[in-house]
């Protein structure tokens, strides 16, 4: 059997001229059963991508994305480790890789952080663990808008014969309804002064004075400077944005999608 060799074996940085070599790579992970990312197929600018390479394969890949960050108001870089896979998940020829990846992530950038990893008992969080890392789950919060809609394309509700007929049960009943507004209306609470929301474009100095007003509070926060927050959403369409403000004073603000699903595994064809 293969094995991945150390002296054979480099990381570079993810250029166009491995873009067919990257494709194979997913191929081979697909086959394998492995379908649930895929490796962009071509670079993106202003992000760190980096391929691991034997004998001229690609046998894994990642991403970092490095911001700033405020830790209880003092400002560091940090970096986002993304999307790292590995042709260890299906073939143990290759399952250093992974190992091999995360320390060379941290030699290019010390403060590093995951999210987004799908649950704590997958292969990623358990390495991370291993090495010391501090896990914690992160909540995933929503509100129901058509409790009938919802029960009939949910698929974590819809995983049995069972849980199938009793959500569409409730579905049609209005039993779905009334449990779910009586949900919402208990885990809501009550609201403070009354508030307004605007839409707006563009961050302006509104938003540095909102930041440097609050981030000192937060154990971590990303900086939500105007300037970092442009250049991440504005002039994208795609973008939804609202401000809060409460007596002339901005007091918070939020960026949305608005996305038609289609046959997706988790929400079927929900609108979120």
């Amino acid at each position: 059997m293969p094995s991945i060799a150390p002296d054979m074996t480099v990381i570079q940085p993810y250029t166009g001229a491995w873009s067919e070599a990257v494709r194979e790579f997913n191929s081979r992970l697909r086959a394998g059963g492995c379908d649930e990312f895929v490796f962009p197929e071509q670079p993106e600018a202003g992000r760190q991508e980096f391929l691991v390479l034997d004998d001229g394969c690609v046998r894994g890949g990642y991403i970092l994305r490095a911001q700033d960050f405020s830790f209880g108001g003092q400002i560091r870089q940090v970096a986002h480790y993304r999307l790292p896979l590995s042709e260890g998940a299906i073939d143990r020829a290759y399952v250093g890789v992974g190992a091999l990846m995360l320390r060379h992530a941290l030699s290019q950038h010390p403060l590093l952080f995951a999210l987004g990893m799908g649950g704590l008992d997958r292969p990623l969080p358990r390495m991370l663990q291993a090495m010391g890392w501090s896990l914690r789950p992160v909540g995933f919060y929503f509100k129901v808008l058509s409790p009938a809609r919802f029960l009939r394309n949910i698929r974590l509700l819809r995983k049995t014969a069972v849980q199938r007929t009793l959500a569409d049960l409730a579905a049609r009943s209005g039993a779905g309804w009334l449990g779910l507004q009586a949900l919402q209306l208990v885990r809501g609470g009550a609201g403070d002064a009354p508030a307004t929301t605007e839409a707006f474009s563009n961050f302006g100095p509104w938003a540095d004075e909102l930041f440097n007003r609050c981030h000192s509070r937060y154990a971590a926060i990303g900086v939500r400077s105007s300037g970092a927050l442009n250049k991440l959403y504005a002039g994208d369409e795609r973008f939804l944005r609202w401000r809060v403000v409460r007596q002339g004073a901005v007091i918070g603000w939020a960026v949305a999608l608005d996305t038609a699903m289609q046959d997706d595994k988790h929400f079927g064809n929900l609108r979120l």
